[in-house]
This record gives structure tokens, C-alpha cells and sequence, in this order.
């Protein structure tokens, strides 16, 4: 009897010792979908290069750690952008931006015509309230982000 109580003594800690180890594994990971959520995005794009400087504001999703934004002209000209892009982890995101000038190349820098289609990455960085971003090549452009 005194065997099968101290085996049942040892088979009680060794699963406590794992269950706590197991809590501090799962501590230790950042919850998948932190990010989940609406957000607020304001992108700012300089005026160099020969376009003017513009703002866009607009929602984006996260679903699952997905990120999908999308900003369509109120001026009735046909320019639009998208960014998707997965967020890691660790809040770092690769998002690509595809949009398209428009009718009116006000905005437009260097040698983009009307009615043309582009594409670029943003390099950004999430916590659960708040995310911020640079586009990787052409003008300068910033991204923020707030979380509803």
C-alpha cells in the first residue's frame, strides 16, 4: 500500500509539474488573434516625386491575424488602394498594396498616368491597440493604425 501511495504521490507532482509547464508555454505565447478586430488606418503619403501630398482615412479587418484594408476615393475618380497582409506573431506584417491612380493624376508621383495600376509593400509593426508602417520603395508614405 505504502508502494502504490508514494507511486500515486510521484504520478500527481510529475502532472502537476507538467500541467505548469505547459501554462507557462502557453503564457508565454502572444494569443493568435490579439489583433482580430476593426481598425482605424490614417496613410500619409509625402508630396515629392511630383505628386501632391494626400491622406487616406479608413477602416481595415483583421480576422484570424489577416489584415484587409481597403480605401476607395469619395471624389468619384476611380483611385482606390488595398493592403492585405498577414500579421505575425509578433506583430510584424508584410502588407502589399495594390490600387490604382485614377482619373486625376493630382496625386499621382513620377511618370504615372491615369487610369494606371500599382503595387508596393508596407513594413508594419502591430501591438493589440495600435500599428505603424512604412511603405518599402517609392515616395515616402506612413501608416498608423488604432484599434476600436
Amino acid at each position: 500500500m505504502k508502494y502504490f501511495c508514494y507511486v500515486l504521490m510521484v504520478a500527481m507532482c510529475f502532472l502537476g509539474a507538467c500541467a505548469a509547464s505547459v501554462h507557462q508555454d502557453q503564457a508565454a505565447m502572444p494569443d493568435a488573434g490579439h489583433f482580430d478586430g476593426t481598425w482605424d488606418v490614417t496613410y500619409v503619403c509625402d508630396g515629392e516625386r511630383g505628386g501632391d501630398k494626400y491622406t487616406m482615412r479608413f477602416k481595415a479587418y483583421v480576422k484570424n491575424s489577416v489584415f484587409h484594408g481597403k480605401y476607395e476615393s469619395k471624389s468619384n475618380t476611380g483611385a482606390f488602394l488595398i493592403l492585405d497582409g498577414k500579421i505575425k506573431a509578433d506583430g510584424s506584417a508584410l502588407l502589399r498594396a495594390d490600387g490604382d491612380i485614377g482619373r486625376d493624376r493630382k496625386y499621382a508621383a513620377g511618370s504615372y498616368q491615369r487610369n494606371t495600376a500599382y503595387n508596393y509593400n508596407i513594413d508594419a509593426t502591430f501591438t493589440a491597440s495600435q500599428g505603424t508602417g512604412k511603405r518599402l520603395s517609392g515616395r515616402n508614405c506612413d501608416l498608423t493604425a488604432v484599434k476600436q
